[in-house]
């Protein structure tokens, strides 16, 4: 049977949460009950389009068998980063416990199982910018200030995703 990327993108949502008040809370439930989601930190989150990169990205590893991580969500996270070290990247894009804002991404019919708990509120995600942090995500990516005269961030971003298994470290 094919694998079907069509299926698999209409079946994934992004949400974006701001003020919540129970993050860990909502951790704990994501994690004990083994629901398909992840929680990004949107302050290393330019753009949406940051985020569809990196899941499709995701799709594309686990439709080749070639996943670096255990799971799709966990995939998404790793695809995010711009270098291989899987822990940093877990660590650094994954949203901590006392965060009040996230990206939630996940499975569409899972989500009903989840989204009253979420004690905060939801935001478009097109605003993800006004919670982004460019100096920490230059820094994230390595991306000088020269280089930005040449491209846009979001440009350098995507490129540093795209092509890191062809990068060195």
């Amino acid at each position: 049977m094919d694998f079907d990327f069509a299926e698999h993108q209409d079946n994934l949502i992004r949400k974006l949460y701001t003020n919540v008040q129970n993050t860990a809370e909502i951790r704990k439930v994501i994690f004990a009950a083994k629901l398909p989601f992840t929680l990004i930190n949107p302050e290393l989150v330019l753009d949406p389009f940051q985020l569809s990169v990196a899941m499709t990205k995701a799709l594309y590893n686990m439709k080749e068998g070639s996943m670096m991580t255990r799971s799709f969500q966990t995939e998404i996270l790793y695809c995010l980063s711009p270098n291989k070290n899987i822990t940093e990247a877990l660590t650094s894009f994954g949203s901590k416990e006392n965060d009040s804002t996230f990206i939630l991404i996940g499975e569409k019919q899972a989500f009903v199982q989840l989204e009253h708990q979420i004690q905060g509120k939801e935001v478009p995600l097109s605003e993800v910018s006004q919670f982004s942090k460019e100096d920490t995500i230059k820094q994230m990516y390595q991306i000088p200030n020269d280089e930005l005269q040449n491209s846009t961030l979001l440009k350098s971003i995507v490129s540093r995703i795209s092509s890191k298994e062809f990068a060195t470290g």
